[in-house]
């Protein structure tokens, strides 16, 4: 257990610092806006740095948050210089334990895991320091800290933003959004209290609701496209709003293709579900290949508040 927010901050940027030039790196992800923030801006610090030779993203569907067996043989058979583990929830310590023997492994992540220290895994969680904070902040919002500490990462502080936004974690983190503020002053537009409910409706916000639309595309598809997007316009961010470049186009449409695609399946829900009134039960089983059962779910929660919904 870390003493302090500072010596977590502190152990992961040595992690990092101590990692050989030109690594191969495995990063495992929630693929999330919280967990493809962290992955981007983990990459960004780690080329700067000279660090990264290769690498090899994993998303985590958002419905199975954990790492499994199959993450497992996934290192081991690409046989990286180091793993980095953001933003899952569940981690079974069996698992991790195979992977630190395989190869350096980091785990950053904000939830209540339960995790015990694994020999020789560095575990940075704001939940298991001797006084943690009164509000935990996501995982993007601690891999921006950490890598604040071996480069100037003001730049990324608007990719930060996302994932804390997406994580409905504005409220805990007004230091980051006061370093968007100074580096990306359109994207907040002169906002001074930084609350969650001010700043989902700025450009930030905007930009938060259009990657997610894409992220929900055919599976591992979007996440990846994303960091990808993320990484070429660190400087322009503005310009993934406009939808100006071919990168920007492309997301668009996909995007728009997930946003058709949740619609079929509202529209289609009346036909296509089960209903049970006796127990005010809704199962919808969907057939598509996007990552929308969190996202139907949630819509048919709001029309219908008073039954159960099983997607």
């Amino acid at each position: 257990m870390h003493q302090s927010m500072n010596s977590l901050y502190s152990a992961g940027a040595r992690f990092i610092s101590n990692m050989k030039e030109n690594s191969k790196v495995v990063i495992i992800f929630h693929e999330d806006s919280d967990g493809f923030a962290s992955a981007s801006i983990l990459v960004w610090t780690l080329t700067k740095l000279g660090k990264l030779s290769e690498i090899y993203f994993v998303p985590v569907e958002t419905n199975r948050p954990e790492v499994t067996e199959e993450h497992v043989d996934i290192v081991i058979s690409e046989r990286p210089d180091a793993v980095i583990i953001c933003d899952i929830a569940i981690i079974p310590e069996k698992y991790v334990s195979r992977m630190s023997e395989a190869t350096d492994t980091l785990i950053i992540d904000h939830h209540d895991t339960g995790f015990n220290d694994v020999n020789g895994v560095v575990y940075l969680n704001p939940r298991y320091v001797r006084r943690p904070p009164a509000k935990i902040p996501p995982a993007s919002y601690v891999v921006y800290k950490v890598c604040s500490r071996i480069v100037d990462a003001k730049p990324l502080s608007w990719i930060a933003g996302l994932g804390i936004l997406g994580d409905w974690c504005a409220d805990c983190c007004p230091d980051i959004f006061k370093d968007i503020e100074k580096e990306y002053p359109s994207l907040i537009r002169g906002i001074s209290v930084f609350t969650q409910e001010n700043l989902i409706s700025t450009p930030l916000g905007q930009l938060l609701d259009y990657l997610d639309s894409a992220r929900k595309y055919r599976n591992s598809e979007g996440p990846q496209l994303i960091i990808e997007s993320l990484l070429n316009y660190i400087d322009k961010p503005h310009l993934l709003l406009s939808g100006a470049d071919r990168d920007v186009q492309e997301l668009d449409n996909m995007g728009k293709i997930t946003v058709a695609e949740i619609n079929r399946l509202m529209s289609e829900h009346r036909t296509a579900a089960k209903f049970y009134p006796k127990s005010r039960l809704i199962h919808y089983h969907i057939d598509t290949s996007f990552d929308l059962k969190s996202e139907i779910a949630n819509q048919l929660r709001e029309k219908y508040p008073d039954w159960v919904i099983l997607v």
